[in-house]
């Protein structure tokens, strides 16, 4: 177990459950469909358009974790879309999944309190 999925599961198995936590690590390694989340479904039977694949993922997240919401930090680039995104767990410095659009590795787990202070925000 890397120590990315040892941080996921500290941060949400005993909120959302250990076979939630396998199933948004399947997701974000890309061995699971997203849309195999209900939450997914309807974002995309509800878009005139289908939604981004990326779009997809985070409500699929959102979902199987059990927070309120996908939320961006920063300026919001239109061509490229947010720099950084995360689960809003509801509490700034509580443990949650942040995702970086310029990153190698793009998935981590931090508080997006402290992404913000790290951001000078």
């Amino acid at each position: 177990m890397t120590k990315f999925e040892q941080r996921l599961r500290a941060a949400f198995e005993r909120t959302a459950g250990d076979e939630n936590c396998t199933k948004a690590l399947a997701i974000i390694r890309g061995e699971l469909d997203p849309l195999t989340v209900d939450a997914a479904q309807r974002l995309e039977s509800q878009c005139y358009n289908p939604p981004g694949r990326h779009y997809l993922t985070m409500t699929a997240l959102d979902s199987l974790l059990g927070t309120h919401g996908v939320e961006h930090i920063v300026d919001v680039d239109m061509h490229n879309g947010p720099p950084v995104k995360y689960l809003n767990t509801g509490d700034i410095y509580a443990d949650t999944l942040v995702w970086y659009r310029d990153r190698a590795r793009p998935w981590d787990v931090q508080s997006w309190g402290d992404v913000a202070e790290r951001l000078g925000l």
